[in-house]
């Protein structure tokens, strides 16, 4: 049945989603094969008279996954000895004409923004779309989204009766924190009513793991001098804006705030989301200024966490447009004006270049 399935971190959403790419893919052995099984069983009674597989398999999209995720699918797919032509469509914009992709059916790995503008421009019908697999859909929290844009459409023009939509996600503590009924706005958002929750605590789920436990290698990788330097840099900064946010607002419960944030707590911990959910029902009496501060401390924690993901040159690149877009604003952030910001993007280009003065005589003798 449609609905949002949740797991626990390690087990294997990419696993499950797989599976079931596996399961509506196959039109002998999966999902259509049963639909035309119990079909011939109205029809026919007790006769046992087995149908023919349908020549089209149901046309599913997949949305929400990263390159590396899509990737990661195939290669589980083929682990298990999939057939070529039961493996996921990839669809870009380099794709050229789409309409034949979408013709002959299968699962179908798009993204939302490719799939937004075929839907309103009719390369691709409701009625032709069977389903879809919606991966992250703890992000889908706001009808803005794309995804939910087009499930919207989706179940608009599409019979009462025809289509599904299930949704994954092994992110439990991001359906808790952030928005006020997070999960709920997830489920309007998805247009799904069931919710399915496996915890790594479950009876289940326990066992499963005592039978076959698994093995666990733990990596330390000590930072760089730079990116030590460049991570107490923004942590600078997110004193500094927290600061500035306490003066001006006095809306904020700052006991239940850890104002001396330390670099441990700015990265493992959601500051700005638990500031952002004590101002959301009064977001619309704060300032500009206020709001841009708020902005400003997530966009800091996102610097926190790409400094330990990207590489040198990502992460110089995404200070630089971080810089270039603050330029066009009518409300800029503070936090670039400050000494530590400047330390910042000198510590970051130091990452990728380095200046090497040679010295020349000069000729005179």
């Amino acid at each position: 049945e449609d609905g949002l399935v949740v797991l626990g971190k390690g087990l294997g959403c990419l696993l499950l989603l797989a599976s079931f790419v596996r399961f509506y893919a196959d039109t002998r052995d999966g999902h259509a094969a049963m639909v035309a099984e119990e079909g011939e069983a109205q029809t026919l009674g007790s006769h046992d008279k087995r149908k023919p597989p349908p020549q089209r398999p149901p046309l599913v999209m997949v949305l929400g996954l990263s390159e590396t995720e899509r990737n990661a699918v195939v290669e589980i797919l083929q682990s298990w000895g999939t057939p070529p032509e039961l493996l996921p469509t990839l669809i870009t914009n380099e794709a050229g004409e789409r309409t034949p992709l979408y013709a002959q059916g299968g699962v179908v790995f798009i993204t939302s923004r490719i799939l937004v503008t075929d839907l309103l421009t009719h390369t691709v019908t409701a009625q032709q779309i069977d389903g879809f697999f919606v991966a992250h859909a703890e992000q889908i929290t706001d009808e803005a989204t794309q995804e939910a844009f087009i499930l919207r459409i989706y179940h608009s023009q599409k019979q009462a009766n025809g289509g599904f939509v299930k949704g994954f996600s092994d992110d439990a503590p991001g359906l808790l924190s952030g928005a006020f009924a997070k999960v709920d706005k997830v489920l309007k958002a998805l247009r799904v009513r069931r919710l399915y929750l496996y915890p790594r605590f479950q009876d289940a789920v326990r066992r499963e793991l005592e039978q076959s436990p698994p093995s666990v290698t733990e990596l330390h990788q000590a930072l760089s001098p730079l990116q030590t330097e460049i991570q107490q840099c923004i942590a600078a900064a997110v004193q500094a804006c927290l600061r500035e946010l306490k003066q001006s607002t006095h809306k904020l419960e700052w006991n239940t705030i850890d104002g001396d944030l330390n670099i441990e707590n700015c990265v493992t911990t959601h500051f700005d989301r638990a500031i952002r959910r004590q101002l959301e029902h009064e977001w619309h009496q704060l300032t500009p200024h206020t709001k841009q501060l708020v902005q400003d401390l997530r966009t800091l924690r996102t610097l926190f966490q790409a400094l330990i993901r990207y590489d040198c040159i990502s992460f110089w690149r995404l200070l630089s447009n971080i810089q270039t877009m603050n330029a066009g604003t009518r409300h800029p952030s503070l936090w670039l004006l400050t000494p530590a910001a400047d330390r910042m993007f000198r510590k970051a280009k130091e990452r990728v270049y380095r200046m090497e003065h040679s010295l020349k005589g000069n000729g005179s003798g």
